[in-house]
Order: C-alpha cells, then sequence, then structure tokens
C-alpha cells in the first residue's frame, strides 16, 4: 500500500504550476477544438468523437511546444520530452476524464475515491485499506469545474449540479458509480462540503470461482445458490452497505442464467448491474429510474419500471437492482408471476431482517401494504435469502463474507415460516445448519440438483438430514 501519485512533470513543474498549466492548455484547445466541431457540423460533416481527439492531442502537442519556446525566451529550461508526455496525458484527462482523478480512476488496486472537498480526499484499496490523497483540485471553483465535466462528458445522461440541483448520481463509461452532493459556505447548497464518491467496479464479469476465492463463501454455498437461480428460485440479496451485493448478484446472474433468456433489469438512476456488458447474456434489457425534470414532471420511478418493463417487456427474469420503497408490492407481483426465478437486492442486518424490511418498506409505500400482504406475497415467492456483510478488521483490512443462506418455506399463523440452511459457527465459518424443505428438494431435482449428491446431506446429523 505504498503507492504515491505519479507526478507527470517528475518533479521539473510543482503541483501548482502543473495545474495552471494543464487548466490554461485544456481551455484554449478546447475553445479551438469547438470551433473545429462547430464547422465542421456547419458543413455537413460532423466530427466522431475519436477524431475530435485527434485533434485535441495534435492542439495540445502544439500548445506544450508553444510553452516550451516561452520558458527558452524567460531563460527557463525546457520541459523534457516525458514532462511534455507527461502533461499530455494530464490535458486530455482534464477536458475528455477525470481530471487528476484520472489515475485513481484506472488503479487496478483501488475500490473506492472519496472527496470531502477538493482538498479532502480519500481512496480505499483492494482490501478494506484506505490512504489519504494529495488535493485534487486548487479551489472550490475548480473542484466544482470538475464534477460537472464529468457529468457533461461521462455521464450517460445530461445532468445539472448546482444549489437547485445538489444531487448527482451517474454512471461512468466502466461502469463505476459517481454521486456527488452540492455543498459549501454560503452557496445554499445541503452540506458543509462538496462531496462526491466514486465506487468502482473490479470484478465486471465476477465468476463463481471469484467469489470462493474472495471468500464470500465455500464453493459448495455457491454451487448450491446458482443451482437455485438456474431451477427458478427466487434470490434475495441482503446485506450491509459496501458488503458485496451487487457484484453478488451478478456473479449468480451471470452464472445461473443461460446465454438465450431474456432478462430484464431494473436500477435506480444508473445500470450497475451490466449484465449486457459481459457479452455472456445475449437478450438483456436494462432500464433505469429517471427523476421528475425542473417542471416537477417526468419522473419514472423503479416501481413504475417494475410494474410496466417485467410486464410488457416478455421477461423470462426480472432482477431488481435495489429495493428502496415502493417497490416492494410490484416486486412481490414480479416474484410471484413466473416460475423462472427473479431476483433483488436489499440492505439488512441479517437474513431474517431482510424479510422485516420488506414488510418496513411495504407500509410506507403509496398505497401502504399491510404487513400480512407482504408476508403473504413473500411466502409465495418463497425465495433464498442470502446475507453479506463486511467487517473492517484491525489492521484495516475489509472482510466480506456470507452469513447466512435461508430460505422461505411458508406462511403460518400469520407468520413467516423460514429456515437457515447455512450460517455462522462460533469460529465464524460459514457452516451447514438445517436441510432444506422437501419441496423445494422436489423442485430443484426436477432440474438436475440432487440433495444428496449436490447439497450437504452428508454435513448433518441423519436424523435431520432427510425429513
Amino acid at each position: 500500500m505504498g503507492w504515491e501519485p505519479t507526478d507527470p512533470t517528475f518533479g521539473e513543474l510543482s503541483a501548482e504550476e502543473r495545474r495552471q498549466l494543464v487548466r490554461r492548455i485544456a481551455d484554449q484547445v478546447g475553445t479551438r477544438v469547438s470551433a473545429m466541431v462547430q464547422e465542421a457540423l456547419e458543413s455537413g460533416r460532423s466530427m466522431s468523437d475519436d477524431a475530435e481527439k485527434v485533434a485535441s492531442s495534435t492542439q495540445i502537442q502544439q500548445a506544450l511546444r508553444s510553452e516550451n519556446e516561452a520558458r527558452l525566451r524567460r531563460g527557463l529550461e525546457p520541459l523534457s520530452d516525458r514532462a511534455h508526455r507527461g502533461l499530455l496525458d494530464a490535458v486530455m484527462a482534464h477536458v475528455y476524464g477525470l481530471g487528476e482523478l484520472e489515475e485513481l480512476w484506472h488503479h487496478p488496486e483501488i475500490e473506492n475515491i472519496d472527496a470531502n472537498g477538493p482538498f479532502d480526499v480519500f481512496v480505499t484499496f483492494v482490501g478494506g485499506r484506505r490512504k489519504r490523497w494529495h488535493a485534487v483540485a486548487s479551489s472550490q471553483e475548480e473542484y466544482l469545474d470538475l464534477i460537472r465535466r464529468i457529468c457533461r462528458r461521462l455521464g450517460l445522461i445530461e445532468v445539472e449540479f448546482d444549489a437547485r440541483h445538489p444531487f448527482v448520481d451517474l454512471q461512468l463509461p466502466d461502469g463505476s458509480r459517481l454521486f456527488a452532493l452540492f455543498g459549501g459556505k454560503g452557496n445554499s447548497g445541503v452540506g458543509v462540503e462538496t462531496y462526491l464518491c466514486i465506487r468502482r467496479h473490479r470484478f465486471p464479469d465476477p465468476t463463481p470461482q471469484d467469489l470462493v476465492n474472495l471468500g464470500l463463501w465455500p464453493a459448495e454455498v455457491g454451487d448450491f445458490v446458482i443451482a437455485a437461480f438456474a431451477g427458478g428460485e427466487n434470490v434475495i440479496v441482503a446485506g450491509d452497505w459496501n458488503s458485496g451485493k451487487t457484484t453478488t448478484l451478478r456473479a449468480i446472474s451471470l452464472a445461473a442464467i443461460s446465454p438465450w433468456e431474456r432478462v430484464v433489469t431494473v436500477e435506480a438512476a444508473i445500470t450497475e448491474l451490466g449484465l449486457l456488458r459481459s457479452g455472456r447474456l445475449e437478450n438483456v434489457v436494462e432500464s433505469f429510474s429517471r427523476p421528475a425534470g425542473a417542471e416537477g414532471e417526468g419522473e419514472v420511478t423503479v416501481a413504475d419500471l417494475v410494474r410496466k418493463a417485467t410486464r410488457r417487456l416478455n421477461p423470462g427474469r426480472g432482477i431488481v437492482g435495489e429495493i428502496l420503497g415502493d417497490e416492494v408490492g410490484p416486486v412481490l407481483d414480479m416474484f410471484t408471476a413466473s416460475t423462472r426465478g427473479s431476483a433483488c437486492t436489499i440492505h439488512a442486518r441479517s437474513a431474517r431482517a431482510a424479510l422485516r424490511r420488506f414488510e418496513y418498506y411495504g407500509r410506507g409505500s403509496n398505497p401502504p401494504l399491510e404487513a400480512d400482504m407482504v408476508r403473504m406475497g413473500l411466502a409465495e415467492a418463497a425465495p433464498i435469502v442470502v446475507h453479506l456483510t463486511a467487517d473492517e478488521t484491525v489492521e484495516g483490512e475489509m472482510r466480506r463474507y456470507c452469513t447466512s443462506i435461508l430460505e422461505v418455506t411458508g406462511y403460518e399463523d400469520g407468520h413467516l415460516a423460514a429456515t437457515e440452511l447455512w450460517g455462522l459457527d462460533d469460529g465464524g465459518r460459514l457452516i451447514p445448519k438445517h436441510a432444506m424443505s422437501a419441496e423445494r428438494r422436489a423442485r430443484l431435482a426436477r432440474h438436475g440438483w440432487d440433495w444428496v449428491r449436490d447439497g450437504w446431506a452428508h454435513r448433518l446429523p441423519s436424523e435431520a438430514a432427510l425429513p
């Protein structure tokens, strides 16, 4: 974890000199290239993105040569060829990428980038270790400009970011999620500072073995969950913040869903699951919610999309990125309307708490759902609930692991019946706890999964193995 930021000028310029030069050249080049793009458009031949970047690179190199000539006239040493190359990359990152965040964004060992204003920046490495980073802008104005440029250039949708529009939630080209909250002194924002968070997905196409290698669960647990989803069982992936829910659901989906199945995904604001990007699934419909516009109209919620998209777009399976509220009823409808198996994620402290959170969200939805209706819907859906958590060790490492696999088996006397199939022992190991219900065993057997051969019958006492 001794990695340090790279100085593109190798000490030939101070950080502030470098920042001012990059910004000045970027402004110059931006003006020139914008004029070239407009001229091409008016002549009836639009300039492609690649052609625009080539033009920018050419203009940046010319500007850097002019800078060296100016340095010589002032009696200064010219910038070296390697500094020239580093500054070219820095200006291109300023214009087309994440500016001074570019190096972090592309670093393979970084998971999260958190900026509490321009000067207070932290990065989280693989394993959970955190490191304070250097400033990413020289002022609040430059910092806001950086965020707005990222939104304008790299967001999938057009966004505004100011006191009237204090939230930005968008997806970067590599699938990373960027969230920003507008704030700062005297600007009528909603935070003490303007905060920026980028969550990177290090495993765009995770395999079942990746989850085992990461210590999430033993291979036989992953094999069961994947077999259950492949066999048409509904799956709920629950857990703490940053516990790996989306990565786990993506891995399960890519392993369990046949390439020719039609899948409809519904997510809040962006498409983090990225099942289509994997290239393994051919027929994926990716949808995401949209906030209301400036006039208060045009909002499309996750619940709206679940109601319509998972009914009208001929889905084989429906997958909802995250349960947050009003979508509880539509998701239960989706779960109970098909035997092909659907899935979602939800924040919860335990597997059983995930079921109670369905009730909590149901009561708060519009119109509200009675707890009994939610319980009956869950009983009919009979999901497998996977619970994940994340612990930070004293060394600063982050350990993500599965704490429980639960099956919902029915509705009895106003209560959900559920059995913990796998759980933690006193040493924190995930071990078999109980036998699976005969009904689910029979359903999975019809899809080729055998309780004795593929399950954990051999790991349980004889009286509990085959009830």
